[in-house]
């Protein structure tokens, strides 16, 4: 991810998982239909490397620029109207 983007990713309804690299950074969703959730990732410090720790946030919250393209490995989970930049 770079700094200030964010990603969309169009899933199914139902119970998700989303996790960090460090496994007890993850947070448990059960996303409904209609509904927008943003999880925020920021850096935290570890040894022997940082890692990024994950935070719900508030739709408010949420709204920043899109990843650049380079950045999305693999489109098949984003929405069709997803533009990066």
């Amino acid at each position: 991810m770079q700094d200030g983007r964010c990603l969309v990713l169009a899933l199914t309804r139902g119970k998700h998982q989303f996790r960090s690299t460090n496994a007890q950074s993850r947070i448990d969703i059960d996303l409904k239909v209609g509904q927008s959730y943003y999880i925020r990732v920021d850096i935290a410090a570890g040894f022997p490397k940082g890692y990024g720790r994950l935070t719900l946030m508030l739709p408010e919250q949420g709204e920043v620029k899109p990843v650049g393209r380079d950045m999305v490995k693999d489109r098949t989970l984003l929405p069709a109207d997803f533009v990066t930049q």
